[in-house]
């Protein structure tokens, strides 16, 4: 049984999270990361942000003790925090895809469902994350590393609590029941014209920054989550 976060239903025309190159439902195809041609105006760029087979973690509030922000305004850096992190990619081939016809865009991650959580503390044997939320940022970087431009992706929020279950008593790694997928719904206007320069022009070197914090009734506040990224798209769709 798989369960999903998101923050809008994907429309019809743009496919979910695929490992590898797949046919799209606008009778295009979908081509992999750093493509050269594309036959149809459509585009998948596969592990876009360089987060495949990534570590991550996840800041925790408990919902009786709300005591952490669950988001976060543009970093435009990097920033040391445990569940702040920031990942180096290079500039996208986005074929014949132009920056003018390019008219929506989504984004997916899929995470291992085997987490382990940090602390000392007696963990109980299932535990739920509940409205857990990703800000992804994509920045542009000069030559001299510092950030040029940027966009931020609209929030993802979890549609549906996630339960996981201890592998043995006392353990601290945990698994869900199938896969999680993380994915925007459709990105428009002037965010997906940004993220579209970002990704695919000016400077070669990039950097994807995530930010994931959730609430749980079941951890201690200030607890982490580790998670593994296993792959990504970002899929683009022309006018």
């Amino acid at each position: 049984m798989k369960k999903h976060f998101s923050v809008l239903r994907v429309s019809a025309c743009v496919a979910a999270l695929a490992a590898g190159p797949i046919l799209t439902g606008c009778s295009g195809v979908v081509k992999n990361l750093n493509s050269a041609q594309i036959n149809a105006p459509s585009l998948t760029l596969s592990n876009p942000f360089g987060t495949n087979n990534a570590a991550a973690a996840v800041l925790v509030s408990n919902t009786a003790k709300p005591s952490i922000a669950a988001g976060h305004v543009a970093l435009n850096a990097p920033l040391a925090a445990a569940n702040v992190s920031t990942f180096p990619f290079t500039r996208q081939s986005a074929g014949s895809l132009s920056s003018a016809a390019v008219g929506s865009a989504s984004v997916s991650f899929n995470v291992n469902p085997t987490v382990t959580v940090d602390g000392t503390q007696s963990l109980p044997a299932t535990f739920t994350l509940s409205t857990v939320t990703i800000v992804a940022e994509a920045d542009d970087l000069d030559s001299t590393g510092a950030t040029a431009d940027s966009v931020i992706l609209p929030a993802l929020t979890s549609s549906a609590p996630i339960v996981f279950t201890q592998s043995a008593a006392g353990s601290s790694t945990y698994t869900a029941a199938g896969t999680i997928t993380l994915a925007t719904g459709t990105i428009s206007g002037a965010t997906v014209s940004k993220l579209f320069t970002v990704v695919t022009g000016e400077n070669l070197n990039k950097q994807a920054v995530l930010t994931l914090t959730a609430t749980s009734p079941d951890l201690p506040a200030g607890s982490l989550v580790h998670i593994k990224l296993d792959s990504s798209s970002l899929n683009l769709k022309a006018n």
